[in-house]
């Protein structure tokens, strides 16, 4: 029986590193962006979500960058900035939210409306955005983000997410999400575009994994039945993927479920 950090382990090495970037959006790099990385107050956890940005840095240069981001931080100067992984530069850096020109999903839809789409996509307040932040800026979290990172790992297990994948995940997870202060249509637009952009990171799974091993048994049962039904939305039965639903089950209910 695989111990907790294989699982881990094996769930991260399924999630690719990045996406294919959509033809037309190839990446262009400029000048790093030199502004001092302050020491950041983390005020919210990002999970992974994952795009591409047009990004002007302090001395004017531009750039397209395909990223990952951990999580959004205010700056001493009070600028909310992702912390995020640059797939072009292989780092970590910090991007000022002020400075993002656009971003850009990897389906190819643009959002030059960045207040919007980091409201969308992290439910960070509409304001304080493009100006020093109010120190009480907080991301409203959907209250399904465990279950979501190891869908969203597990659907990317064999190498493809199908629509009906994502259907099944966010069938199980609109009605909590809903429960977070939005309506459930609302809230099933918002999933859906969440677990497209979520390359969960392996603090993420990590934690998604002891939410899980937290949860009465109920709800561990509910959650493995979601994650077969979930698997078997493409008529399709991928030997990584019961492995990983078998394991993660072993390892919190004592007994495979596939």
């Amino acid at each position: 029986m695989a111990t907790l950090q294989e699982i881990i382990t094996a769930l991260v090495s399924r999630v690719p590193e990045n996406k294919p970037v959509p033809k037309g959006f190839e990446p262009v790099v400029g000048i790093e962006d030199l502004e001092p990385e302050t020491e950041p107050d983390t005020i919210g956890v990002a999970e992974g979500q994952s795009f591409i940005i047009e990004y002007v840095d302090g001395a004017g240069s531009f750039s397209r960058r395909p990223i990952t981001v951990f999580d959004l931080v205010q700056s001493k100067t009070g600028y909310l900035s992702l912390r995020a992984k640059c797939h072009v530069r292989k780092k970590t850096r910090m991007f000022r939210i002020d400075r993002i020109r656009c971003c850009i999903d990897y389906d190819g839809e643009v959002h030059d409306d960045i207040p919007a789409f980091m409201h969308e996509t992290f439910g960070t307040s509409m304001t304080g955005l493009v100006q020093p932040a109010p120190a009480s800026l907080e991301v409203r979290p959907l209250g399904v983000r465990h279950e979501a990172v190891l869908f969203a790992a597990l659907m990317r297990s064999d190498g493809s997410i199908h629509d009906l994948e994502i259907k099944r995940a966010v069938d199980f997870l609109s009605p909590s999400a809903a429960g977070a202060g939005v309506s459930v249509e609302e809230a099933e637009r918002l999933l859906n575009k969440y677990l497209r952009r979520l390359l969960p990171t392996k603090s993420a799974i990590e934690r998604a994994l002891e939410h899980v091993r937290a949860m009465d048994p109920s709800a561990q049962m509910g959650f493995f039945s979601v994650c077969v039904a979930i698997v078997d939305a493409d008529n399709r039965r991928a030997p990584e993927e019961i492995a990983l639903i078998n394991d993660m089950a072993e390892e919190i209910l004592g007994v495979p479920v596939m």
